[in-house]
């Protein structure tokens, strides 16, 4: 069994769980209608929107508690999935379900978006693949997450179930100083009642100052996430974000690297928007350069958005994405390995990860 190729190739076609939905749930915070499972311990977020799972040759079927992959009816591997976190029954002080505050996601990390509007959606300048604001609108969260909330929930999530490590995201402000300060204070109460690596993602808006002051309030890991190299795609799913150029994303990169340091620093690049190979290629290779991370992370389609049909990379050209890429990280010395915290260290969106010297 090829677990890099099996992994490219689930993300891709994504996988049928019809017998087992009144047992597993959609985890989040990866992208919506996905699921998460572990194969040889490779952590794998995988899709089961309906348009995908109709024609997939992926299905999981329940054995007496025994979960099993199979393709086309045969069979190829255990799975396992992970329990439903004891902090999902639990209550703040103040009412509000744990499970509204942060979600599991991967084998043991929890994350959070701490403001759950984006300013970019008023205008309509939002990622078309975003879907920030529809669980709010779905109560399934709330609005602004306190700094004393998130503590309280990474403080039970460690000690009840195995939490290491918390990922910060959010939505942007107008105000971006107001942001920051929030952000601060939220790292700083996690660090100091629950002790563990945070994660955080921001976008290039804040002050360039900004960035030390999060690793100063306790910040681990930074992401500051392109989404694309390739122009047309900015210009036409990502407007908002295209409104800053690339030049400020490489000054932003070069000062979380100063600060945080080597392969604390990553950035999404999201294949299956229609850019080009030489834009995914050219640009990781860049990222690698200067200390960053580049995730590769193949885009999963999310209901109600623009995007919510769109299938991703074949698994071909994606696999020659992850290879090239991989050539970078090895020449430079990065690995999801020696990450602190977040998404490069969860590596259930990507296969990345797999490809790490295997080439």
């Amino acid at each position: 069994m090829d677990i890099k190729r099996l992994k490219v190739d689930l993300q891709f076609y994504g996988v049928k769980i019809d017998s087992l939905k009144e047992r597993v749930r959609a985890t989040g915070a990866g992208p919506a209608s996905n699921i998460t499972f572990s194969i040889k311990d490779i952590p794998i977020n995988a899709p089961v929107a309906e348009f995908l799972i109709k024609s997939t040759p992926y299905e999981i079927k329940n054995d007496f508690d025994v979960f099993r992959l199979f393709k086309s009816n045969e069979y190829i591997t255990e799975i396992i999935f992970p329990k439903i976190p004891d902090f999902y029954n639990q209550k703040t002080e103040k009412g509000i379900p744990y499970y509204k505050i942060a979600l599991f996601h991967g084998c043991d990390c929890i994350a959070t978006t701490v403001f759950q509007n984006c300013n970019l959606w008023r205008d309509g300048s939002q990622c078309k693949f975003c879907a920030i604001e529809f669980s709010l609108k779905n109560d399934a969260t709330v609005p602004v997450k306190s700094p004393e909330d998130l503590a309280e929930v990474a403080a039970y999530a460690k000690e009840n179930d195995g939490i290491s490590y918390f990922t910060l995201t959010t939505g942007s402000l107008k105000n971006p100083d107001n942001l920051l300060k929030h952000l601060c204070n939220c790292i700083k109460s996690i660090k100091t009642k629950a002790g563990i690596p945070v994660h955080i993602q921001i976008s290039p808006t804040i002050d360039l100052k900004g960035i030390k002051e999060l690793h100063n309030a306790g910040a681990d890991t930074i992401g500051i996430h392109i989404e694309s190299f390739d122009k047309k795609v900015r210009n036409d799913l990502l407007p908002g974000k295209n409104k800053i150029d690339i030049k400020t994303y490489i000054l932003f990169w070069k000062e979380a690297v100063k600060i945080f340091g080597k392969n604390q620093v990553s950035s999404f690049i999201v294949t299956g928007l229609g850019e080009s190979k030489d834009s995914v290629i050219e640009g990781s290779e860049m990222l690698c350069e200067l200390g960053v991370y580049p995730n590769i992370v193949p885009l999963h389609p999310v209901p109600q958005t623009p995007l919510a049909f769109k299938r991703s990379l074949e698994p071909e050209k994606q696999i020659e994405l992850y290879e090239k890429v991989s050539f970078f990280l090895n020449k430079y010395n990065l690995s999801w390995k020696n990450s602190l915290a977040g998404c490069v260290r969860c590596r259930s969106c990507s296969a990345i990860s797999e490809f790490e010297n295997s080439i």
